[in-house]
C-alpha cells in the first residue's frame, strides 16, 4: 500500500468517513513491469475504485502495440466504477488525441487519483 492510500485511510478512520478512493497502477512502471502484460500491449494503466472499503470495480487504459493510441477496456461489472470516474472521462475527451501514458497519468493526478503503483519488489523492501 502506498503513502497516499495510507493517508486517505488514516483520515477516514479518524473521521469515521467511508470515502470513494480512486487509484491507478501504471503496469509497466511496477516492479513486475511488462511481464504482467500480454505481448500485444505496449503499456497499461489499471484504474481501481474502492468505496466503503470495498472494490467497486476496475478498468484499464491500454496502449496496444497494433494501435496508434489508447483504448479503454472494461467488463460489465465495473460500469459503476466507470460512472464514478466521469471527471476523468471528461478530461480524456477534452484532450481527444493520442495521449501517452505519461499524459494520462497527469490527467489522473489532476482528477485526484492516487498512485497505487507498487514500484518496489516486496521482498526487496522488507514488506513481505
Amino acid at each position: 500500500m502506498n503513502t497516499a492510500t495510507q493517508l486517505v485511510q488514516a483520515a477516514c478512520i479518524a473521521t469515521g468517513a467511508k470515502p470513494t478512493l480512486r487509484s491507478y497502477i501504471h503496469t509497466s512502471k511496477a516492479w513486475y513491469g511488462t511481464a504482467a502484460m500480454p505481448n500485444n500491449k505496449a503499456d497499461e494503466i489499471l484504474i481501481q475504485v474502492v468505496k466503503s472499503a470495498r472494490l467497486i470495480g476496475e478498468f484499464t487504459i491500454t496502449w496496444p502495440s497494433y494501435l496508434d493510441g489508447y483504448k479503454i477496456e472494461i467488463f460489465n461489472d465495473a460500469l459503476t466504477a466507470m460512472s464514478l470516474c466521469s471527471d476523468l472521462l471528461s478530461l480524456l475527451e477534452q484532450h481527444n488525441n493520442n495521449l501517452s501514458p505519461r499524459q494520462v497519468i497527469e490527467l489522473l493526478k489532476r482528477a485526484g487519483f492516487a498512485d497505487a503503483t507498487p514500484y518496489d519488489h516486496p521482498c526487496e523492501t522488507g514488506a513481505a
